[in-house]
């Protein structure tokens, strides 16, 4: 990510800003400041923890752990550093926190991915399910349930009996006692290894889910609007139909917390789209409440997710805890994007 690319990244949003309001917050042209903040009224005992250290920089460990973007605590922590490791991430933007596992990346087809994952510092078990199309290549989404499966259940939903179940997806997803993942998950073997099992498990599910209707007109034209709003946008849980065009946006859930947060972006203009989808929670390492970047599973794999211009991307995060959450997106003038986001 580019140093410009960092600067409107911590514009848009800060770890330690208050609780993003659930109203229209962002920008739909350049110099235009964000919504009203309520205030964060989230409170935790802090524990004494002892201070965590920042690893060496290397960027190719970007997906061996969650990423916080930097503020004034990591500030204190990076003086201390070498200065090629300190101008490293002040470059970048961001630190490395706790460290995350795979447990699983499922190629369904050629534009639907479905990548597992435990952050076990956090308690955190989730999966990415993603959508990438090429320009004039869009399909319209099916429509998912307000109630989506579980990390477990859908694991078990993509695999049959002789792919063995990590034990995280059990220990950690809420959802792990519902009847039908408890019949599911009847006579399958669970693996407590993460390192032996799941960072190498790369298998071809069983099932596709693909929608093959596609778009026929593009969002990048006078009228796209309308085109985004009706192929892309529905009512589900807290969303935001946001089918201008928009040059940076933040979405959230404000002060309630879900399982998912979801996005569908299309992308116009030469320029890249940039989206991250994040959660809060109480950072053990930090002793602090701390919002974290979701690992977008693709290759090659980021804190982020880009769209090309004509290029359309649905992200859906679900976790198996419920949990605070929020959508940034941005892009450089004259491109802009269009964007439906949901939080249930």
């Amino acid at each position: 990510m580019s140093r410009d690319e960092n600067q409107r990244a911590q514009e848009v949003a800060r770890p330690d800003d208050p609780v993003e309001s659930s109203e229209h917050e962002g920008k739909n042209k350049p110099g235009h400041t964000a919504g009203p903040r309520t205030d964060d009224t989230t409170w935790a005992i802090r524990y004494p923890s002892p201070t965590p250290v920042i690893p060496p920089y290397r960027i190719a460990d970007v997906s061996r752990y969650v990423w916080h973007e930097i503020d004034a605590s990591d500030r204190a922590r990076l003086a201390a550093l070498d200065p090629h490791t300190r101008a490293s991430y002040e470059r970048l933007g961001y630190v490395p926190g706790a460290e995350r596992f795979s447990l699983g990346h499922f190629r369904i087809d050629e534009q639907h991915s479905v990548a597992f994952e435990v952050i076990p510092a956090l308690g955190e078990v989730s999966y990415s399910e993603v959508f990438e199309y090429t320009p004039g290549t869009a399909k319209r989404p099916s429509n998912d349930d307000d109630n989506p499966p579980s990390p477990l259940l859908r694991f078990l939903q993509l695999t049959d009996k002789s792919v063995p179940v990590p034990m995280m997806l059990e220990a950690f997803d809420d959802g792990s006692d519902e009847p039908e993942t408890v019949q599911a998950l009847a006579q399958r073997e669970l693996v407590d290894d993460v390192l032996d099992y799941g960072l190498t498990l790369s298998a071809q599910p069983p099932v596709t889910t693909a929608n093959s209707n596609h778009v026929s007109a593009s969002t990048c034209v006078i009228g796209g609007d309308d085109v985004f709003s009706a192929n892309y946008c529905e009512s589900k849980g807290t969303w935001y139909c946001d089918n201008s065009a928009w040059v940076s946006l933040v979405r959230s859930s404000g002060s309630k917390k879900r399982k998912v947060s979801h996005s569908r972006v299309a992308a116009c203009g030469g320029n890249f789209t940039t989206v991250e989808h994040q959660f809060r929670s109480w950072s053990w390492l930090d002793a602090k409440w701390r919002w974290s970047s979701v690992l977008y599973p693709i290759p090659p794999a980021a804190w982020f997710q880009s769209i090309g211009g004509g290029g359309v991307k649905f992200w859906k995060h679900v976790s198996g805890t419920k949990r605070r959450r929020k959508i940034k997106i941005w892009t450089d003038a004259p491109s802009y994007f269009r964007a439906w986001t949901a939080f249930y």
